[in-house]
């Protein structure tokens, strides 16, 4: 029975992550609006609260704080045989920008580019504003 309530997307996204400073690196294995799987040597039990920031891009940073939910430690060796290995972590408040880029990865950034090309109508306008609101 699945357990989530947001969809989530297979993107690797570099992070750095602390329990007070960002002094750890990862990767994102999946993301979603409300948590990540987070892949990393460096794991913290269940209940950790920490600070995340994910590179979105070269120009964007976005930060935050999250909780481990499960935490699976397996030897170097093994990480590309076992996927589930990592840290389950639910985000608490994710800013405005990092929703957008889920909102992104979930496939309307063509709805949204075609709203706008569609932008001169009155129609076409309120339906980019609502988009974009």
């Amino acid at each position: 029975m699945e357990k989530r309530d947001a969809k989530r997307y297979i993107k690797k996204v570099p992070m750095r992550f602390g329990t007070q400073i960002c002094d750890h690196i990862g990767v994102t294995h999946n993301i979603s609006e409300s948590g990540v799987l987070l892949k990393s040597n460096r794991i913290f039990p269940p209940s950790t609260k920490l600070t995340l920031e994910f590179s979105l891009s070269s120009k964007t940073t976005v930060s935050c704080q999250g909780i481990v939910q499960w935490a699976k430690r397996v030897p170097p060796a093994f990480t590309r045989l076992i996927q589930n290995h990592g840290m389950g972590i639910t985000l608490i408040h994710p800013d405005m920008e990092y929703r957008h880029f889920i909102y992104e990865l979930s496939g309307h950034q063509e709805r949204r580019k075609d709203t706008r090309e569609d932008i001169g109508t009155a129609s076409g306008l309120s339906a980019y504003m609502h988009l974009s609101g």
